[in-house]
């Protein structure tokens, strides 16, 4: 199970982050979610970003204590007990997707609500679907993103043939 993001379908509204941590300890609270909205008001639009489950995930590459690891199902497991708080996960993340919970000190990663994801049950627009309920999203998300990035990142000197970069991470 992936979740997918269509961005054209996007408007900024946050429930996703509402109800990720709502679902999780029946507060609102979006610094808590695992899932983050990003807003990209210069360029007009938000985009959701979620974990992408990639192949050999670089979160759990570079975590110390071996406290991350993947399960069969793509999602990543946090064990509790082996985490040090180092953060490294954070920053190992390719898409920014993963959280860091300052109160618990632990990363705050998606595990899709354990099958049930709540963010893309809330989603009023369907811009959260989970993989096979959207036909061929995949791929469309990171695509519509450069299409409407391209203008300001062509005026920042960045050669368009450089953003497929993040096919190689996923499947």
């Amino acid at each position: 199970m992936k979740i997918l993001v269509d961005a054209e379908k996007c408007t900024g509204c946050n429930s996703c982050e509402l109800i990720c941590y709502f679902r999780r300890a029946q507060v609102f609270n979006p610094e808590k979610s695992r899932i983050k909205v990003v807003h990209l008001d210069y360029l007009g639009f938000s985009n959701p970003v979620v974990c992408i489950q990639c192949k050999n995930p670089k979160c759990v590459e570079v975590c110390p204590t071996e406290a991350l690891s993947k399960r069969e199902d793509g999602t990543i497991r946090i064990d509790k007990e082996k985490c040090n708080a180092c953060r490294l996960c954070v920053g190992g993340c390719i898409i920014g997707a993963v959280n860091f919970d300052k109160e618990t000190n632990l990363p705050l990663i998606c595990d899709h609500c354990e099958g049930s994801p709540a963010c893309v049950e809330w989603c009023p627009t369907g811009a959260l679907t989970i993989n096979g309920t959207q036909k061929d999203i995949k791929g469309k998300e990171m695509e519509y993103t450069i299409r409407k990035t391209k203008p300001f990142l062509k005026k920042c000197g960045i050669a368009l043939n450089e953003l497929d970069w993040y096919k190689k991470f996923t499947d």
